[in-house]
């Protein structure tokens, strides 16, 4: 379902899995287990 523009759109880090890359800039990938808006959570690389 779409989200209208004056929703909110939350989200929880309901675990962090770890740590999968990091650069020499100082930036890093990680898993986590993520809900949004409150539905079940899933796995998302970021």
């Amino acid at each position: 379902m779409a989200k209208t523009n004056n929703e909110e759109i939350t989200f929880e880090i309901t675990e962090h899995i770890g740590d999968i890359s990091l650069a020499s800039s100082g930036w890093k990938r990680e898993l986590n287990l993520v809900s949004w808006n409150g539905n079940d959570a899933r796995y998302r690389r970021i």
